[in-house]
């Protein structure tokens, strides 16, 4: 069973979900990510990604590196597992944790 919310994530108050994905966090403000992170019961499975594609103006939340995202989540996320891709243009990062 898989249960899809639609809504601004800044409007949700309580996660109750064994997995949260969010593929656009460059997309997001930095604390409304980790807002949603602290909404989130512990050992939650949390899938996250960005990039380091700055041309668009609509990324707000680039980071340069794998280790610069990482390092965002230290204490908020632990047995986190790093994925990187290349797009020659660009790189996407993907990391995911359980919520500390």
């Amino acid at each position: 069973y898989v249960k899809f919310i639609e809504q601004d994530i800044k409007d949700i108050i309580e996660l109750n979900s064994p997995i949260v994905i969010c593929t656009s966090c460059e997309h997001l403000d930095q604390n409304t990510i980790y807002d949603t992170i602290s909404k989130l019961q512990e050992h939650t499975l949390v899938v996250l990604q960005s990039n380091n594609y700055r041309e668009i103006g609509q990324h707000v939340n680039c980071v340069d590196t794998m280790e610069n995202f990482a390092n965002q989540y230290v204490g908020k996320l632990r047995n986190i597992k790093f994925y990187e891709k290349d797009f020659m243009k660009y790189k996407r990062f993907m990391i995911i944790g359980t919520k500390a």
